[in-house]
């Protein structure tokens, strides 16, 4: 998504705003990552009462060596120095 701001709001919380620079990527999930890593399928994971956000600064392909052939090179993820500056401001006016 490589985004530069994300904001987030709730019933019961005040707006949260992120800043990134250079851009994030990001996922918002009624999941932790223990339970979509123990889930073998969608069907048996279970909504928690509430969010877990994820931001990353890069991401990698979808396959795997693991599972089959890497994926493109334009694609392939290289480990190597980065600076990111980023923020996050709740709005409690």
């Amino acid at each position: 998504m490589d985004s530069r701001e994300i904001r987030l709001s709730g019933r019961s919380v005040p707006p949260l705003c992120i800043t990134a620079e250079p851009g994030i990527d990001f996922s918002l999930r009624p999941y932790t990552r223990r339970a979509l890593d123990a889930a073998g399928h969608q069907s048996d994971l279970k909504r928690e009462s509430f969010l877990t956000l994820n931001l990353d600064y890069a991401l990698s392909g979808l396959v795997s060596a693991s599972r089959g052939p890497l994926p493109a090179e334009k694609y392939q993820f290289k480990v190597q120095p980065f600076r990111c500056a980023w923020s996050m401001i709740w709005d409690d006016s």
